[in-house]
């Protein structure tokens, strides 16, 4: 392989037991490798995780779309 890359086999994660939490699993592993922390979820916190995935993500693209929509249109109050 060329280039900086470096492979980094992590021993201890935790398991997917389920076939749909695929890409929880992976979001949830990125952040914690990203934020070098331990891993300390299991599939039981998949369903509190899912949720705190969708409400994340979807208050930031609601921020974004309110803010695009505000300086394209003005605020709710008129204002720009």
């Amino acid at each position: 392989m060329n280039g900086p890359w470096k492979i980094n086999k992590t021993k201890n994660i935790p398991p997917q037991r389920e076939g749909l939490d695929c890409g929880l699993f992976m979001l949830m592993y990125a952040l914690y490798i990203a934020l070098d922390w331990t891993f300390d979820f299991s599939q039981d916190d998949i369903p509190q995780l899912r949720r705190w995935f969708a409400l994340h993500v979807t208050s930031k693209v609601v921020r974004v779309h309110h803010h695009q929509t505000a300086s394209k249109y003005g605020n709710c109050d008129g204002s720009r």
